[in-house]
Order: C-alpha cells, then structure tokens, then sequence
C-alpha cells in the first residue's frame, strides 16, 4: 500500500501474508525518545505494552488515531539509522476468530481409512463348534477430499480448538463358548458378550448370539470413537507470526463406502 512522501517516516503498512486484504501498522520513532536495551530493541514485554492499542500509545501520531486507533501492539524491532519499529496488529472480535480469514480450499490426497466391523455373530459349525462369522468393510488407503479452512487470532487458540479427532481401531478378542473371537482391530459399535448363564442373549448393536449357557463371563467392548468411516479433524498446525496466531485446520471427508466382506 503507498505510503504519502511526507508519512513516509512516520509510518508504514505492512500486508499480512497469511490474511489477505489486511494490514499491520508499523510506527517509527526515534531511539531516543524510547528507553530501550544497549542492544537496540527491548522484549515486548519489557515494553510494558502488551495489549496497548495504539490511541493509549504515548508516542502515536493523532492523524493516525482514527483509523488506526484500535489496532493493538504486537512487537517491536530494531529500524536501523537510530529508528525503533513499533509494529500494531488489526483488531480481532469474537466472531474474526471464528470465521475462516481465506474461502474455504478443498484439496485431494490418499489418507488411510480403517476396517469398519458392521456385523458379528457365531453360528455352529460341524460338529457343534461354535464359529465366529462376521461382515466388515477393508481397510483401505485411498483419495479423499480434504476441506482447509484457516482462522487468525491476536491470542493463543485454546485447547479445545487445536484438537483433532482422528479415528481409534479397536479389537474384539473374548471366548464364546469355547470359541475363540479375535477381531483385528477396525472401527465398530457396541459390542457385548453374554455372561455364561444366558439362555438366550440378547441384542445389543453388535452381539453374538447363541441359544444355551456357555462358560465365560459378560465382556462389553465399548465402541470406537467412530463407529463407522465419517468426515473428522485430521490435522491442526498453528503458526505464530509477529505476535498473531494463524490456524490451519484440515477436515478429511470419507470415500465411497466398499463392498461389505464377509469371514
């Protein structure tokens, strides 16, 4: 942005990289009007002005103020020729920090998919062993659309908001009977394993079902945190630059589900 010949060592507007159509303000004053190190430039917080908005700033140019008066200080560096850089940043409400800074980008890459367990029974088999049958989808690797959103914030982002929420394969591994259940770990509801004094066990999402006692005792598997394949947070990265925290925040949507499999 052009800066008027007569401003020119008053101020400057720096674009923000990462956030377009914005800008920070960078004031210029002289060393000797500030107190700072030997070194030339002292640490934000020796400045004593973190979160100062730039109409409190003892130094700040009153033709500046109503536009500028809002933005909130955000560091400082050293401008040579016996010059120090105060650098302000815009402000940013409640709402900036929810709304994506960029339309939203949709990209493709292969990401790993687990083996979904959709049903699970045990039958007899000859001679009257029971035999664990059950349906389930493959685990795959494939091309999935992936949606980039990113957020700009003038504070840390809390922790909540930095998480991801990748799916947790879970095994099955319970006697039934005297039949052993080993299901490799995949995705999956519910499931529970009458106790031994059932005569008939009930349903509940995914359970083996025989009629009869049988030895063992009641095992329940908590399902997974995702069931089945869904869209989820995969990847949060967050970036500090110039004292403004930018998120970039990718969410993997799932393929086309696969023929179900059955063994």
């Amino acid at each position: 942005m052009a800066i008027p010949a007569e401003n020119a060592q008053v101020y400057r507007l720096l674009p923000i990289s990462f956030w377009p159509g914005q800008w920070r303000l960078a004031a210029i004053a002289e060393k000797s009007r500030v107190t700072i190190a030997s070194c030339g430039v002292t640490s934000t917080r020796t400045a004593g002005m973190v979160g100062m908005k730039y109409k409190n700033w003892e130094l700040k140019k009153q033709f500046l103020v109503e536009e500028y008066g809002e933005y909130v200080f955000g560091y400082m560096e050293d401008g040579g020729d016996d010059a120090v850089i105060f650098v302000f940043n815009p402000p940013i409400s409640d709402e900036q920090r929810r709304t994506p800074i960029k339309p939203t980008k949709w990209i493709s890459a292969a990401r790993p998919w687990p083996a979904v367990l959709e049903d699970l029974q045990v039958v007899l088999g000859p001679n009257q062993v029971p035999v664990m049958r059950r349906a389930y989808q493959e685990a795959v690797t494939t091309g999935s659309d992936i949606r980039v959103k990113e957020y700009v914030s003038d504070t840390p982002f809390k922790r909540r908001r930095i998480r991801t929420n990748e799916p947790i394969p879970g095994e099955v591994d319970a006697d039934f009977y005297g039949a052993k259940l080993n299901v490799p770990e995949c995705l999956h509801p519910r499931v529970e394993v009458p106790n031994r004094d059932s005569d008939g066990a009930e349903l509940v999402d995914l359970t083996p079902t025989r009629s009869g006692p049988r030895p063992g005792a009641k095992r329940i598997y908590p399902a997974t945190n995702h069931p089945r394949w869904k869209a989820h947070i995969f990847n949060v990265e967050v970036n500090e630059i110039g004292e403004l925290f930018h998120l970039i925040e990718m969410k993997v949507f799932p393929p086309k589900k696969r023929p179900t499999q059955y063994g």
